[in-house]
């Protein structure tokens, strides 16, 4: 999917799919609208620019956007347009290897090599096997309180 609009598309028909074949009363089946999903994946990927939309949205009345009956994804649209922000620039482009992230200053543990090289094999629909079983070359600093040393420390 390369665009905002293909991504709500295609959750909207998975959404459809399965809640058309969940036919027994014992199965509860709970989502999040894709229009959220959307404003959550900009956030996430977001710099300082987002916040004259933030304040924006919020002057325009959203509040406890995470409840599903207070969500006004038509606002945040308008929003985001009246900053002149672009949404696909966030959400649908890709970044390169050598890019820098807004929170690139903030350490998770693992090294910006090994997330790029995960986000790569999930793009192929590849899964890491937990490190208890082989190493994935994570360069995890917080390994040690395992017990243990990461053994993939000189990978990068």
């Amino acid at each position: 999917m390369n665009t905002r609009d293909e991504f709500l598309d295609k959750a909207a028909k998975t959404r459809r799919g399965i809640t058309s074949q969940l036919n027994q009363k014992h199965i509860k089946y709970n989502w999040h609208e894709a229009d959220a999903s959307v404003l959550e994946g900009i956030f996430a990927r977001g710099d300082r620019k987002l916040s004259a939309v933030i304040q924006s949205a919020y002057q325009k009345g959203c509040m406890f956007d995470a409840w599903g009956e207070f969500f006004h994804y038509d606002l945040w649209l308008e929003s985001f347009a009246s900053c002149q922000i672009d949404m696909d620039f966030y959400v649908s482009r890709i970044r390169g290897e050598q890019e820098i992230f807004p929170w690139e200053h903030l350490s998770c543990g693992v090294s910006k090599a090994f997330l790029y090289r995960e986000w790569k094999r999930a793009k192929e629909g590849q899964v890491t096997p937990n490190c208890r079983v082989s190493c994935s070359g994570c360069c995890s600093k917080n390994y040690s309180r395992f017990g243990t040393v990461c053994p993939g420390s000189s990978v990068g």
